[in-house]
C-alpha cells in the first residue's frame, strides 16, 4: 500500500521541526527522518527538552534495539523508546518487540557490551533511575501507521512487564499509532514558550511592589500542565534538584491516598511569568493566562502530581497552594532572586525527627565514650578529632543485620526505615534495649563489606552490577555468617566470602535484573538459606 496523505504530511512536518538537530553527514534521508520521529516522541510524550534531544536519540549502530532513552526527573518515569516511521500500513512486529526487550534486559543487567557511546553516556543516569523506588519505567512504542498493536505483540510486551514487575508495577508499555502522534506533530512549535491558563478556586491579588496572585488551584490542572509541557515548565536552575526519593514518596503517597489533605500537608508551588492577564470582559474571573510560565519552587510536587496522573490516580479532590508572580514590572535579576531564595531555605528531612527519639541520645553518649561521634541531626555539634557514624548508616547496617525483610526494604526504600519512629521497622532496628556497642559493631562490619564490594567491582567488572545492587544483601549474609558458631574472626575474610557466595548464588539462577531481583524477599530468603547451609 502506498504512503497516505497523512503520513506524507506527518513526515514533512517532523522533518521541518527536528531535521536541524540531526546532521545529514553519513546518514541517509530515511534514517534522518526516523530520528526526527524519535525526537518528536521524546519531547512531546516523555518531556525531553528540545535542545538536548540529540543526546537522547540513541538510534544507530550499537543502539541495542532502542531509538531513544530519557529519564524525566520531574515525573520519575524512565522511557525506553522505539519508533517506526512507516510509509505503509505495516504495524509494530513481534521481531521488533523482542529486539526492544532484549536491549532493555541488557540495560537492566548493566550489560553495555556492544552499546554505542550515547547509551554508555546515559547509563549512569539509567542505573540511578532503576535504583530509585519512585521510578516507573515505560516502554514507549510509536508507529506512524494506522495499524493497531497485534495481540501477539501485546502478549510479548505484557509477559516481559509481568516478569520484571514481581510485586511492584514498575514496568508498563504504551503504544502510539499515527492518530496519537499526528496531532502533537501538527501543534509542535520548537520556538514557543510555555503559556498556560491557570484557573484558581480562590485567590487574592497583591499588586505592589510586584504583581502577584496567591490562591488555590487543582492538582489535576498542575498535572496536565507538566504532562503537556514537560521539562520546559521548570526553571533550568531547579531541574537538577529533583532528586529526593524520600520527599517524592511522601508527595506521591499523599496525592493518591489522602488527596483531600494535600493542601494542608504541602507547601505549594511558586511560579513566575512574563505577565498574566484575565480573559476580557470577565471582571470576576478566576482564570488567568500566564505567558512564559516557569515553576521555580515546588518542582518535585508538580512532578509527582503528573506522576500520580500517569498512574491514573484521582486528583479531582486535590487542591494545592499556588503563587504566580508577574515579572512585567520587576527589576532586572528579580526572577533569579526569586528562584534562589525559594530554593535555598532549610528543609526538614524525616531523618531529622529521629533525633527526638530518646534512645538515640543514649546511643550517642555511649559512642562518644568509645571515641566516636554519632551524628543524629544535621548541624549538630561534633568533636572534629573523632570518627563520625551517621545515624543513616547505622540504621542501614542494623536493618541488614536484623532480617531479610528489612534488608530488602533498605534496598527498595531506605528512608522508610526511619520515616516513622513508631513503625515496626524502626522499632525492630532500634529496639528499646539497643546499645552503642551493637551499633558500633554493626556499622564496622557493614563498612568492611562496602570496602570488599568496592574492591570486587574493580577486580571483576563483569559482576559489578550484581554486587552493586546486592550490597545490602551481601551485608545481611555477612551478619548471618558472623553469628554462626565458629565464625571467622577476620571480618575482611568474612566479607569476601559473603560477596563470593552472593555472586555465585545469583549467577546460578541465571537472573539478569539485579536492580529488581535484590528487592525480592522470596528470592533473597532462598539465596540466604542456600548460602548459610554450607
Amino acid at each position: 500500500m502506498a504512503i497516505t496523505l497523512e503520513q506524507r504530511r506527518f513526515t514533512s512536518k517532523i522533518e521541518a521541526d527536528f531535521g536541524a538537530l540531526f546532521p545529514q553527514e553519513n546518514i541517509s534521508e530515511d534514517v534522518r527522518r526516523a530520528r526526527c520521529f524519535t525526537g518528536l516522541v521524546l519531547t512531546t510524550k516523555s518531556g525531553a527538552p528540545y535542545p538536548d534531544l540529540l543526546k537522547f536519540v540513541v538510534d544507530g549502530s550499537g543502539d541495542l534495539g532502542l531509538d531513544g532513552i530519557y529519564y524525566n526527573k520531574a515525573t520519575r518515569v524512565l522511557y525506553f523508546v522505539q519508533t517506526k516511521l512507516r510509509t505503509s500500513a505495516k504495524g509494530f512486529t513481534e521481531e521488533e518487540a523482542n529486539k526492544l526487550i532484549r536491549g532493555v534486559k541488557k540495560l537492566l543487567a548493566g550489560d553495555l557490551k556492544g552499546a554505542n557511546k550515547k547509551i554508555v553516556d546515559l547509563n549512569p543516569e539509567i542505573q540511578l533511575a532503576l535504583d530509585d523506588i519512585n521510578t516507573r519505567v515505560q516502554l514507549l512504542i510509536a508507529c506512524s501507521s494506522d495499524a493497531s498493536l497485534g495481540d501477539s505483540v501485546k502478549d510479548i510486551l505484557k509477559e516481559f512487564c509481568e516478569e520484571v514487575n514481581d510485586f511492584d508495577e514498575v514496568f508498563s508499555y504504551k503504544y502510539l499509532g499515527l492518530k496519537e502522534v499526528y496531532s502533537p506533530a501538527r501543534l509542535f512549535n520548537r520556538n514557543a514558550s510555555v503559556t498556560a491558563t491557570i484557573v484558581f478556586d480562590d485567590f487574592c491579588r497583591i499588586k505592589k511592589p510586584q504583581d502577584c496572585l496567591l490562591g488555590i488551584v487543582s492538582g489535576e490542572q498542575i498535572a496536565k500542565i507538566v504532562e503537556t509541557h514537560g521539562d520546559r515548565i521548570f526553571d533550568q536552575n531547579v531541574r537538577l534538584t529533583l532528586q529526593s526519593s524520600e520527599v517524592n514518596e511522601g508527595i506521591l503517597d499523599t496525592s493518591k491516598k489522602r488527596p483531600e489533605s494535600f493542601f494542608y500537608f504541602n507547601n505549594g508551588l511558586t511560579a513566575i511569568c512574563s505577565n498574566f492577564k484575565a480573559p476580557p470582559n470577565a471582571a470576576e474571573s478566576k482564570s488567568f493566562e500566564a505567558s512564559e510560565l516557569s515553576i521555580v519552587n515546588g518542582a518535585q510536587t508538580a512532578g509527582m502530581l503528573a506522576r500520580a496522573k500517569f498512574e491514573k490516580a484521582d486528583l479531582s479532590k486535590l487542591k494545592i497552594p499556588f503563587r504566580l508572580i508577574s515579572l512585567a514590572e520587576a527589576p532586572a535579576g528579580f526572577d533569579e532572586s526569586v528562584t534562589r531564595a525559594n530554593n535555598s531555605q532549610n528543609s526538614l528531612s524525616s531523618l531529622d525527627f529521629v533525633s527526638l527519639d530518646p534512645r538515640q541520645e543514649l546511643i550517642r553518649n555511649e559512642l562518644v565514650s568509645r571515641g566516636y561521634n554519632y551524628n543524629v541531626k544535621r548541624g549538630g555539634l561534633r568533636n572534629q578529632n573523632l570518627e563520625t557514624i551517621e545515624v543513616r548508616d547505622a540504621a542501614v547496617a542494623l536493618a541488614c543485620k536484623r532480617s531479610v525483610n528489612l534488608t530488602a526494604q533498605a534496598k527498595r526504600y531506605v528512608s522508610g526505615l526511619w520515616q516513622d519512629t513508631e513503625s515496626s521497622a524502626y522499632q525492630e532496628i532500634f529496639p528499646e534495649n539497643i546499645s552503642g556497642d551493637e551499633v558500633l559493631t554493626a556499622w564496622k562490619l557493614y563498612n568492611v563489606c562496602q570496602k570488599e564490594i568496592s574492591r570486587h567491582r574493580v577486580d571483576f567488572p563483569e559482576t559489578a552490577s550484581v554486587v552493586t545492587h546486592g550490597e545490602k544483601f551481601i551485608a545481611h549474609v555477612a551478619f548471618r555468617l558472623d553469628s554462626k558458631p565458629g565464625a571467622d574472626l577476620d571480618k575482611a575474610r568474612l566479607a569476601k566470602k559473603a560477596v563470593k557466595e552472593t555472586v555465585r548464588s545469583y549467577k546460578k539462577r541465571k537472573l539478569s535484573n539485579p536492580a529488581y531481583d535484590f528487592r525480592n524477599v522470596k528470592l533473597l530468603n532462598e539465596m540466604a538459606a542456600e548460602i548459610l547451609s554450607k
